[in-house]
Protein backbone atom coordinates (compact mmCIF):
# COMPACT_ATOMS: atom_id res chain seq x y z
CA UNK A 1 0.00 0.00 0.00
CA UNK A 2 1.39 3.69 -1.15
CA UNK A 3 2.73 5.72 1.92
CA UNK A 4 -0.14 8.33 1.63
CA UNK A 5 -2.80 6.30 1.69
CA UNK A 6 -1.69 4.00 4.60
CA UNK A 7 -1.12 7.85 6.45
CA UNK A 8 -4.82 8.28 5.73
CA UNK A 9 -6.23 4.92 6.63
CA UNK A 10 -4.23 5.41 10.25
CA UNK A 11 -6.07 9.25 10.17
CA UNK A 12 -9.26 7.70 9.79
CA UNK A 13 -8.83 5.03 12.00
CA UNK A 14 -8.38 7.99 15.22
CA UNK A 15 -12.06 8.66 14.35
CA UNK A 16 -11.89 12.37 14.43
CA UNK A 17 -14.99 14.83 13.74
CA UNK A 18 -15.96 16.40 10.84
CA UNK A 19 -14.37 19.69 11.39
CA UNK A 20 -10.53 18.34 12.29
CA UNK A 21 -10.50 16.55 8.39
CA UNK A 22 -11.75 19.91 6.89
CA UNK A 23 -8.71 21.80 8.38
CA UNK A 24 -6.29 19.26 7.05
CA UNK A 25 -8.09 19.76 3.97
CA UNK A 26 -7.33 23.57 4.41
CA UNK A 27 -3.96 23.00 5.32
CA UNK A 28 -3.05 20.77 2.20
CA UNK A 29 -4.59 23.27 -0.08
CA UNK A 30 -2.47 26.75 1.22
CA UNK A 31 0.77 24.31 1.14
CA UNK A 32 -0.12 23.37 -2.98
CA UNK A 33 -0.67 26.89 -3.33
CA UNK A 34 1.98 28.00 -1.51
CA UNK A 35 4.65 25.50 -3.65
CA UNK A 36 2.77 26.72 -6.76
CA UNK A 37 3.27 30.56 -6.22
CA UNK A 38 7.43 29.73 -5.08
CA UNK A 39 7.43 27.67 -8.69
CA UNK A 40 6.19 30.80 -10.11
CA UNK A 41 8.33 32.88 -8.35
CA UNK A 42 11.76 30.99 -9.41
CA UNK A 43 10.45 31.06 -13.08
CA UNK A 44 10.15 34.45 -13.12
CA UNK A 45 13.24 35.14 -11.63
CA UNK A 46 15.03 33.26 -14.27
CA UNK A 47 13.29 34.85 -17.27
CA UNK A 48 14.59 38.07 -15.53
CA UNK A 49 18.06 37.06 -15.77
CA UNK A 50 17.63 35.34 -18.88
CA UNK A 51 16.62 38.31 -20.28
CA UNK A 52 19.60 40.97 -18.80
CA UNK A 53 21.94 38.09 -19.84
CA UNK A 54 20.41 38.22 -23.04
CA UNK A 55 22.88 40.52 -24.97
CA UNK A 56 25.97 39.45 -23.16
CA UNK A 57 28.23 36.26 -23.78
CA UNK A 58 28.87 33.60 -22.20
CA UNK A 59 31.51 33.14 -20.19
CA UNK A 60 33.64 30.24 -20.23
CA UNK A 61 34.04 27.91 -17.55
CA UNK A 62 37.30 26.02 -18.59
CA UNK A 63 40.78 27.90 -17.93
CA UNK A 64 41.64 30.87 -20.60
CA UNK A 65 45.57 29.89 -19.71
CA UNK A 66 47.09 26.40 -18.72
CA UNK A 67 51.02 26.56 -17.64
CA UNK A 68 52.75 24.57 -20.50
CA UNK A 69 54.97 23.37 -17.58
CA UNK A 70 51.52 21.67 -16.02
CA UNK A 71 51.13 19.87 -19.23
CA UNK A 72 54.44 18.71 -20.21
CA UNK A 73 54.65 14.85 -17.99
CA UNK A 74 57.34 12.92 -18.62
CA UNK A 75 55.67 9.30 -19.03
CA UNK A 76 57.36 5.91 -18.31
CA UNK A 77 57.76 3.35 -21.26
CA UNK A 78 55.08 0.86 -21.88
CA UNK A 79 55.73 -2.77 -22.18
CA UNK A 80 53.43 -4.16 -24.04
CA UNK A 81 52.56 -8.41 -23.24
CA UNK A 82 53.07 -10.63 -26.24
CA UNK A 83 49.28 -11.68 -25.99
CA UNK A 84 48.13 -8.10 -26.38
CA UNK A 85 50.44 -7.73 -29.27
CA UNK A 86 48.96 -10.32 -31.08
CA UNK A 87 45.57 -9.80 -30.54
CA UNK A 88 46.24 -6.58 -32.06
CA UNK A 89 47.67 -8.40 -35.10
CA UNK A 90 44.30 -10.06 -35.81
CA UNK A 91 41.90 -9.02 -38.54
CA UNK A 92 38.67 -7.30 -36.71
CA UNK A 93 35.46 -8.97 -36.63
CA UNK A 94 33.24 -7.83 -39.48
CA UNK A 95 30.20 -5.67 -39.32
CA UNK A 96 27.07 -8.15 -38.59
CA UNK A 97 24.85 -6.18 -41.70
CA UNK A 98 27.96 -7.35 -43.74
CA UNK A 99 27.47 -11.03 -42.80
CA UNK A 100 24.06 -11.23 -42.91
CA UNK A 101 24.29 -10.18 -46.31
CA UNK A 102 27.04 -13.24 -47.47
CA UNK A 103 24.38 -15.34 -46.00
CA UNK A 104 21.42 -13.98 -47.45
CA UNK A 105 23.82 -13.89 -50.79
CA UNK A 106 24.79 -17.74 -50.02
CA UNK A 107 20.88 -18.56 -49.82
CA UNK A 108 20.26 -17.17 -52.86
CA UNK A 109 22.86 -19.22 -54.96
CA UNK A 110 22.09 -22.42 -52.66
CA UNK A 111 18.67 -22.38 -53.84
CA UNK A 112 19.18 -21.62 -57.36
CA UNK A 113 21.74 -24.77 -57.69
CA UNK A 114 19.04 -27.07 -56.53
Amino acid sequence: MRKDLKAAHLLAAEQHGLDYFKDILQQFVEQKAAELKAKEEAKAAKKAVDKANKGKPRKSLSKAVVDEEEEDVEMEDLVVDQDEDEAADKPKKTKKRKAEEEAEVSLTISRSSN
